[in-house]
């Protein structure tokens, strides 16, 4: 995982936490879990820090951040990629659903003109799924088994919220690292399919 995705990661958390808790902070133990080191957290947080997107506080002798929250700009970019987040490349490499039917046309588009259908999103997963290198190969076909299930749900067009969320979450209580891109999928698919 390069700088931008976890900027992007760290960045998107930190909103979805607060569209959760507002005004509360938020600490960085999750990212541990998702298997970033210390000094990934440090210097991605900082950048984001800098660049007024999150308020992060460090300890006198802390090796990351204790704590942060969002602020109101990073709202913005978040909200409006299209616009303030050309000045951050790591948002414009998250996967936007393209409007359009949702059963055989699902697109997605990255940065720049490129487009990309779902299903190599899907693939993406895959891969990590396939690259992990701290769970056996039984593990890493019941994961792919139920990445699978979630991509013929997607590909059908009959999206329930609840059981998507149930599956998501079942798959990232094996493995967490793959909740940030698994999330990314699945919100756009159910906004493109509610039309939001």
């Amino acid at each position: 995982m390069d700088n931008q995705e976890i900027r992007s990661i760290i960045l998107r958390k930190f909103f979805e936490f607060n569209q959760e808790k507002p005004r509360h902070v938020m600490g960085f133990e999750s990212f541990t879990e998702m298997g970033l080191s210390d000094a990934q957290i440090d210097v991605n947080a900082k950048y984001l820090h800098d660049k007024g997107l999150i308020e992060a506080h460090w300890g006198l002798d802390s090796t990351r951040p204790g704590f942060a929250i969002i602020t109101a700009y990073g709202m913005d970019v978040v909200e409006k990629p299209e616009t303030l987040g050309r000045q951050f490349p790591f948002i414009q490499n998250n996967i936007q659903i393209i409007k359009g039917g949702v059963i055989n046309s699902v697109v997605a588009q990255s940065s720049g003109n490129q487009s990309i259908n779902i299903s190599e999103s899907f693939n993406q997963i895959y891969e990590k799924i396939d690259s992990a290198e701290d769970i056996d190969s039984s593990s890493k076909e019941e994961l792919k088994d139920e990445v699978r299930e979630i991509e013929e749900h997607v590909k059908k067009g009959k999206l329930d919220p609840d059981w998507l969320k149930e599956k998501a979450n079942k798959i990232k209580g094996k493995a967490v690292w793959l909740g940030p891109i698994l999330q990314v999928v699945i919100t756009e698919a159910i906004k493109k399919y509610l039309g939001l």
